[in-house]
């Protein structure tokens, strides 16, 4: 796995879009698709902003995929499977924070609509 696609990986695991990403880290879409794509190469700095955005340090950036999701052929002592693919415990505490992020928004909607409809 490459380093944009580790990126893009964890990206689409947080829920975050491109633009939102470009934006908190001051580049443009095009520069950070670019990225993600493996066209440029972000030097250190740029790559501990995206770190800092993803919520991951870089080691765990530069270290995902290889250490943490396997194929089903792999070792799975460590990991839950989903689909084809074992997520280990970086995945899963990414997974889990999105889902809490998720149940908050949701509650949100939630008393906003019981304000609308009394």
């Amino acid at each position: 796995m490459t380093l944009g696609e580790k990126i893009k990986t964890i990206r689409s695991m947080k829920g975050y879009s491109q633009e939102y990403v470009a934006e908190k880290i001051g580049i443009s879409h095009s520069t950070f698709s670019k990225i993600e794509q493996n066209k440029i190469e972000a030097n250190w700095s740029r790559m501990n902003d995206i770190a800092k955005v993803l919520e991951v340090s870089i080691s765990e950036l530069d270290s995902f995929g290889e250490k943490n999701v396997f194929n089903m052929s792999g070792n799975t002592n460590n990991g839950l499977i989903m689909g084809n693919v074992v997520m280990g415990s970086l995945d899963m505490s990414l997974l889990l924070n999105r889902i809490l992020k998720l149940e908050n928004e949701l509650e949100s909607i939630k008393e906003k609509l019981a304000t609308i409809s009394t």
